[in-house]
């Protein structure tokens, strides 16, 4: 007899993969055109549905492991090491975000952590190397300072948590200490200017067209709320 509870919610997640995939690649198209339409240079936004499509690859791949596959442990390994970088890479008035490599001045966080996340949901968050990895990274974003990275990872984080099987009250607690931690990374001066195509994106996309502002932002806001 086939368990209609575990169908049901399988056939929940396939459709909150499927809205959040099509969302946010219509964000990042609704990106790319407010870039292009303000005359920004080609790899200035080229690289966005680059990314996306890296994304989906990666995604697709690392959810056909088992969950006990060593490779998770070795992206956590990998993401914990590179943010520890940014600590020895030259700061911007303060600020550690970025490792240069070349041309390029990447943002370790961006870069990394939802590959991390992915790692992090199927490794057992619940585990010493889990619960390691959300202290130690939550720590360094709030030390870079990088409210934005440190608030999507912990809401990712509680995410996790709350479908977890432990303890209700146990989730409930853990849950209570990631918000205070976003809070705390709220509460640290950042003393760089907001960025037009990144912080400043919805405002420079109503520039161009009232109809592509809202678009874009009904985008962001399904993707945001779709793992709900």
């Amino acid at each position: 007899m086939r368990d209609t509870g575990a169908t049901s919610s399988n056939t929940g997640r396939r459709r909150a993969l499927v809205v959040y995939a099509v969302a946010s690649l219509i964000a990042v198209a609704l990106g790319a055109v407010t870039l292009a339409a303000s005359k920004h240079p080609f790899g200035s936004w080229s690289r966005n549905p680059i990314a996306w499509l890296i994304g989906l690859g990666l995604t697709t791949g690392l959810m056909r492991l088992r969950r006990s596959n060593p490779l998770f442990r070795v992206i956590l390994g990998v993401a914990f090491v590179a943010l520890a970088a940014t600590f020895l890479a030259p700061a911007q008035n303060g600020v550690h975000r970025w490792i240069g490599a070349g041309p390029l001045h990447i943002n370790i966080a961006a870069l990394l952590l939802p590959a991390a996340v992915i790692a992090l949901a199927f490794s057992g968050i619940w585990s010493r190397i889990g619960l390691a990895f959300v202290a130690a990274t939550a720590a360094m974003l709030v030390l870079q300072p990088d409210a934005s990275q440190a608030t999507s990872f912990l809401v990712a984080v509680i995410i996790i948590l709350g479908g977890s099987p432990a303890p209700r009250a146990r989730r409930i607690v853990a849950i209570a200490i990631a918000v205070l931690v976003a809070a705390m990374s709220w509460s640290r001066r950042d003393p760089l200017r907001p960025v037009p195509e990144v912080e400043g994106i919805l405002r420079l996309a109503l520039s161009v067209s009232p109809v592509l502002a809202l678009d874009a932002a009904i985008a962001l806001a399904a993707t945001s709320l779709s793992p709900l």
